[in-house]
C-alpha cells in the first residue's frame, strides 16, 4: 500500500499506475477484484517499509521497543487501542489467533462539547497507567520463516468476509465446485472426466493472473484515450 499511497505534495498526483490522471474514476470493480483475485502468501508484501528503515531520522525510530505493546493511544478524551498481536506479519512474526479485544463502547461517546472543564489526566487515569505501563504488554510471536498459518486461516475464514465483490465471490465458489467434482470423479475411478476438470482449473487460474494484471491494463487504455482526447483537443484550437 505504500506504493499506491505515494504522494506528493507539489504536484497534487499519485505517483503510481492508480493515479487519477491515468485511471477512470469509475473502475472501483476493477480493484476490487484486484484484491480478490489474491490467493498467494508472497501477493502481500508485509514489510513494505524495511529498506527504508535504516534511511529514516531518529525521531521516527524512537521508542521502536513499544511498537508491539498492547495499549491504548491517548489524546486528552480519545482512546484507540493500539493491536499489534492482531498484525503479526506486520512485525515479520507467525500470525497466531489472536484473543478477543476488550471493548468499551463508551469510549466513543466521549465528546468535548460540555466538557470544557473536564481533567482528562484524572478522568483516563487508568488508561494513562495502561499506556506508562506498555512495556510489559510487548506481543511476541515466533518469527515468521516459512511457517504455516493454517490454524490462523481456519479461524480467519470463520469470523471475516472473505471477498470484497460478488464476482470473487462466485469465482472463488467456481474453483471450490470444480475441485469437489474433481476429487468425486477420482473416488469413483472416472477418469475420464478429469482431462476435462482440469482444463477448467487451467482456465480459472489464467483467468486469475489476467485479473492480477488488469489494473495496469486498464492503464494503458486509460492512457490511449487520454492520448486521443489531447490530440482531439489540439485539433479544435
Amino acid at each position: 500500500m505504500a506504493k499506491i499511497c505515494l504522494w506528493t505534495f507539489h504536484s497534487d498526483t499519485w505517483l503510481d499506475a492508480f493515479s487519477v490522471s491515468h485511471n477512470a474514476t469509475h473502475v472501483v470493480s476493477a480493484y476490487r477484484d484486484a484484491l480478490d483475485s489474491q490467493r498467494h502468501e508472497d501477493d502481500v508484501v508485509w514489510q513494505p517499509y524495511n529498506e527504508l528503515m535504516a534511511s529514516l531520522p531518529e525521531y521516527c525510530t524512537n521508542g521502536q521497543g513499544s511498537w508491539l505493546s498492547t495499549c491504548p493511544l491517548i489524546c486528552f478524551h480519545i482512546v484507540e487501542w493500539h493491536r499489534p498481536e492482531r498484525v503479526m506479519r506486520q512485525f515479520g512474526m507467525v500470525q497466531v489467533v489472536p484473543p478477543n479485544c476488550a471493548y468499551d463502547a463508551q469510549l466513543h461517546r466521549i465528546e468535548l462539547r460540555g466538557h470544557h472543564h473536564v481533567n482528562w489526566v484524572t478522568f483516563q487515569a487508568s488508561y494513562i497507567n495502561m499506556w506508562e505501563n506498555r512495556g510489559d504488554t510487548i506481543a511476541t510471536a515466533a518469527l515468521n520463516e516459512g511457517h504455516d498459518h493454517q490454524d490462523y486461516m481456519t479461524w480467519y475464514r470463520s469470523v471475516t468476509r472473505r471477498f470484497i465483490g460478488h464476482d470473487g465471490a462466485l469465482r472463488d465458489y467456481t474453483r471450490n465446485l470444480v475441485h469437489r467434482l474433481r476429487r468425486v470423479l477420482i473416488e469413483d475411478g472416472y477418469e475420464q472426466g478429469l482431462a476435462a476438470l482440469d482444463e477448467g482449473i487451467s482456465i480459472l487460474d489464467e483467468d486469475e493472473r489476467q485479473r492480477s494484471n488488469l489494473s495496469h491494463d486498464r492503464t494503458d487504455v486509460q492512457q490511449d484515450v487520454d492520448e486521443d482526447i489531447e490530440q482531439e483537443d489540439e485539433e479544435d484550437d
